[in-house]
């Protein structure tokens, strides 16, 4: 829950930018918070958390465009 607050309305504001809807920008953070909450086994503290939630949602983002 600490994480959905923190995040949520920043990946909203940079999801909407890729996408500039919206409705999906709302689907794909929830879609980046879920697979954040699924693989989070696999965070490596190479680089900041941050960092690694804003390149799920914007993979996720592009793969949506395509």
């Amino acid at each position: 829950v600490e994480l959905v607050n923190r995040f949520r309305n920043r990946l909203m504001s940079f999801i909407y930018r890729y996408v500039n809807d919206m409705e999906q920008a709302e689907d794909i953070v929830q879609d980046a918070l879920i697979k954040l909450y699924t693989h989070k086994h696999y965070y490596k503290n190479i680089a900041k958390f941050s960092t690694w939630i804003y390149t799920i949602a914007a993979n996720l983002a592009k793969t949506e465009l395509r």
